[in-house]
């Protein structure tokens, strides 16, 4: 039985992406609907991220993965000669190297090519439903040589009765792939599980550097690592059965890679209260406006998820700015502090937020750059010190840019956003002892 919560709960339905280890080999991780899944990843599949959902276009318009020339034999070896393309479905092919041009100016103009796996081997990925005669065409000519039906499922929650257990189920197809594979169970209270080891591992370097950006990390080995909880390294959506609120974050029970379980913060990230943080080590600061503050998430969601905080202003006119900043009566009740303090110390930083308290949120993630939306920056500039494109709070001034100055200043950004995080640790995994003192004491 699932408990339903204010916060977020996962995608509605499964979802897959790219993650790299410490060593850089590349896996797909199939998240199931109750997660835990890393936040704000794009709604995908397995299947998806190896067609269109996650390699970026080039300038031509070519999605390339760039397979090294073992990697893609190891592909080609299971490509048979084609007869003709059916009207639907997905195909990798083969072509004839000497004719790449021929095959692009068709594929291109006709819209039918999702990805380039290699070039060097001529290998590709291409669907090609309503240009179906003109494909065909291509076999005919020899431009095709080699096809395979591109599909291929993956089945994470089939029970074993008899051991108690979850058998992970997938398609021969993926294993012809250079990724690891990492699949989750439907019920939370079951670790991720690396079920596939490629012969040839895929390199993070192998993507383009803007490719590279999307990638989430882990701090661990593939190869060490058969199963591993995902929530205890990035932070994560869950719908766990066992769930525990604590002033507007929410705690799941989750079992940690090493086997205990622990409450792990499945909402965002706790900071003052109301600020969403997307990563453990955020550098990027976002002010943005309260009714829609995921608009730098919209702009930049490479650099909101990988660096970013959003801190969703409100404004409140009939607060004087010192009673504003200093004083705000959005504070917490002393009975929850105490109950707070008593737990654990520190815990009452966190939980003792204000909703729009400036210096809470700068103190704690002492971001290295600062964005504001525009349309809420005459509010900001009448309640902070700001001057020379720098806010000044708490003694430290911050770099500041517009939103809408993000693209002409993007090379700035991200040399900022890269810097090493010089915030305070954020409260990410509690004991489950301490949760139940917490409980014991409502």
């Amino acid at each position: 039985m699932f408990i339903d919560k204010e916060y977020p709960a996962t995608h509605s339905m499964s979802t897959g992406w790219f993650i790299a280890d410490k060593d850089g080999n590349v896996a797909i991780f199939d998240f199931n609907e109750n997660g835990p899944i890393p936040c704000d990843i794009p709604q995908s599949s397995a299947n998806g991220v190896l067609e269109e959902d996650f390699v970026l276009p080039d300038e031509k318009g070519i999605r390339n993965f760039n397979f090294d020339d073992n990697q893609a034999d190891i592909i080609i070896e299971k490509l048979k000669t084609p007869s003709e393309f059916d009207e639907y479905g997905e195909y990798i092919v083969l072509i004839d190297v000497a004719q790449t041009e021929e095959f692009l100016k068709s594929a291109l103009k006709n819209k039918y090519l999702h990805a380039c796996y290699s070039k060097s081997k001529g290998l590709y990925l291409i669907e090609p439903y309503e240009a179906k005669t003109i494909a065909n065409e291509l076999i005919q000519r020899k431009i095709i040589l080699k096809s395979k039906i591109f599909f291929f499922d993956i089945i994470n929650d089939v029970y074993d009765e008899k051991t108690g257990s979850y058998n992970y189920v997938h398609d021969d197809l993926f294993e012809i792939f250079p990724f690891y594979l990492y699949q989750q169970p439907y019920w939370t209270a079951h670790l991720t599980e690396r079920t596939f080891v490629p012969k040839c591992k895929f390199k993070i370097t192998q993507f383009n550097p803007d490719d590279q950006k999307r990638v989430l990390r882990l701090p661990i080995g593939f190869d060490e690592c058969s199963k591993l909880q995902i929530a205890e390294f990035l932070p994560s959506y869950s719908c766990g059965d066992d769930y525990v609120s604590i002033g507007n974050h929410g705690f799941d029970l989750l079992p940690l890679t090493n086997g205990n379980f622990k409450y792990i913060n499945t909402s965002y990230l706790p900071v003052a209260l109301f600020t969403k943080c997307y990563t453990k080590k955020t550098t990027v600061l976002f002010i943005g406006n309260c009714y829609d503050d995921n608009s730098l998430l919209r702009e930049d969601p490479v650099l909101c998820m990988k660096s970013g905080a959003i801190f969703p202003y409100e404004e409140r006119s009939y607060f004087e700015k010192n009673e504003r900043i200093r004083s705000f009566s959005g504070k917490r009740d002393e009975i929850f502090i105490s109950k707070i303090k008593i737990l654990k110390k520190d815990w009452w930083k966190y939980f003792s937020g204000f909703v729009e308290y400036w210096d809470q949120v700068f103190d704690i993630i002492n971001p290295h750059v600062v964005i504001i939306e525009d349309s809420i920056f005459e509010n900001v500039l009448n309640e902070l010190e700001i001057s020379n494109k720098k806010i000044s709070i708490l003694g430290i001034e911050y770099p500041y840019c517009l939103l809408s100055e993000l693209d002409n200043q993007k090379k700035e950004i991200e040399c900022l956003a890269n810097k090493p995080y010089r915030g305070k640790q954020l409260l990410f995994i509690l004991d489950k002892e301490d949760i139940d003192k917490w409980l014991k004491m409502q």
